[in-house]
């Protein structure tokens, strides 16, 4: 019966696993669609989507992998919509700059001079409407 037990409970992680690599694979997709569409096509469905993709992306915690794959398809949406995409920053942005953090990397106030650590570079993000 133990054997049964841990079988079963092999096979439920393995098509968990399945469950999650698909919903990475999908968001992941979303982004790819969006570029190969163009603004013609994909405008139409860019609100629902970003809905859903914010909801999704509310609802996960900060270090699941599925985090990074809703960045590459914002990424995506964003090379898709151009300026139209400006709207959505404000749900993009925050996790963005969570996710940098998280990873290591450092804040500096706009007017902040500092040389760049081996390995990484400083840049100057301008976002229209919210500063430097």
């Amino acid at each position: 019966k133990q054997h049964n037990i841990n079988q079963l409970g092999h096979k439920a992680m393995e098509r968990l696993r399945w469950a999650i690599d698909c919903r990475k694979n999908a968001v992941h997709c979303v982004g790819i669609l969006a570029e190969v569409a163009g603004p013609s096509l994909f405008e139409k469905e860019s609100k629902n989507v970003m809905t859903l993709l914010a909801r999704a992306q509310k609802s996960l915690r900060p270090e699941d992998p599925a985090q990074a794959e809703i960045l590459a398809a914002f990424n995506g949406i964003s090379g898709c919509l151009g300026e139209k995409f400006a709207p959505y920053l404000q749900h993009v942005v925050p996790p963005l700059i969570k996710a940098a953090l998280a990873e290591g990397a450092e804040m500096l106030e706009a007017d902040g001079q500092r040389e760049a650590k081996e390995g990484y570079e400083l840049f100057a993000v301008h976002l229209r409407g919210v500063g430097k």
